[in-house]
This record gives structure tokens, C-alpha cells and sequence, in this order.
């Protein structure tokens, strides 16, 4: 077991169909209600989940760890889900994203397209949402191959020039 659930992480694995291994997902979410439901709705419709509470942990998981979607909230500790996203572009990462967050007017001001996310889900949301947001990101990803780890994906490219986006604090 890796270092990062060695630290008292939940993950849990599950088969899809004939796959031989089950899509994963991280998911990162300050809020542990939120976390084991959206967990447990996750790994009911058959993915491996790996949840986190925070977008530094998120990314040391990313750096180590292939995944084929990122589930992250905004509003974290540490690193926030917008700057976690920027990051993982910033490092040539090809995952698809969906942003949970309370505040969705700021994600609606910032578009979409600035964070290349596959989709915005407001709080709160059902689990037929979380459903129907989930299923067209894994099957695009499983069609393109997963995503290997950002150790991996550095190594294979050099990161795109970054362009800074400063994201404003809500409170």
C-alpha cells in the first residue's frame, strides 16, 4: 500500500462490466459527510474510490497514483479545487475534472474553459446527479486510456508555459 492511504485514507474497489479493473476516481472533500456519501454512491455504481480531505493530499495522490477522474470540491484547505486543477494542468495532466462547490456563481463567472472541466456540480447534488456527471467522464477516459500519474506524464513531456490565474477567496 502506498504511502498516501497508508495514512488512513478510504478507498475501496470494485468491478464495471467485463473491465478488469475498475475506473478511479479521487476524490477530494473537506466535508466528511459529504466524502463517505459521495463515496459510498460511487463505489455502489462500481468505481474505485480514493477520497482525501484536502487539495495538497489530492495532489501528492495525483503525483503517485493514475486515475482516471478527479472529483474536487472548491473550497479545501491547503490548496483550493481551482488551484489543484491549474496545477494539474499546469503539469500536461489530460484528467477530466468535476468541480463540486457551494459557491457556483464564481465557477460561472470563470467558465468552464478557464479550468478545462468536464463539468461544474453545485451543492448540493443527488446522487442521480453525481451519477450522470461521472458516467460520460469515465467512458471518455477509458476510450482515450487512462491517465497515467503526473510522475509519469512529466517525464513523458515537459509542462505546458504557465499562465497564472489568481483565484479569489470566498468567505
Amino acid at each position: 500500500m502506498n504511502e498516501f492511504l497508508a495514512k488512513g485514507e478510504r478507498t475501496s474497489a470494485m468491478k464495471i462490466g467485463n473491465s478488469s479493473q475498475a475506473p478511479r476516481i479521487l476524490h477530494a472533500e473537506d466535508e466528511p459527510m459529504i466524502c463517505r456519501t459521495v463515496a459510498r454512491v460511487l463505489e455502489r455504481a462500481g468505481y474505485t474510490v480514493v477520497t482525501v480531505n484536502d487539495g495538497q493530499k489530492a495532489w501528492e495522490a495525483l503525483k503517485t497514483n493514475p486515475f482516471d477522474l478527479l472529483i474536487t470540491d472548491n473550497e479545501m484547505p491547503y490548496l483550493r479545487g481551482g488551484e489543484l486543477v491549474l496545477k494539474v494542468r499546469q503539469h500536461g495532466l489530460n484528467l477530466p475534472v468535476i468541480i463540486t462547490s457551494s459557491p457556483f456563481e464564481f465557477f460561472t463567472i470563470l467558465g468552464k474553459g478557464c479550468l478545462h472541466t468536464a463539468k461544474m456540480l453545485p451543492k448540493p447534488f443527488s446522487s442521480q446527479e453525481l451519477i450522470e456527471a461521472v458516467e460520460p467522464c469515465i467512458h471518455a477516459q477509458r476510450i482515450h486510456g487512462r491517465t497515467r500519474c503526473i510522475a509519469t506524464e512529466t517525464e513523458a513531456k515537459p509542462a505546458p508555459p504557465s499562465r497564472e490565474l489568481i483565484l479569489p477567496r470566498l468567505h
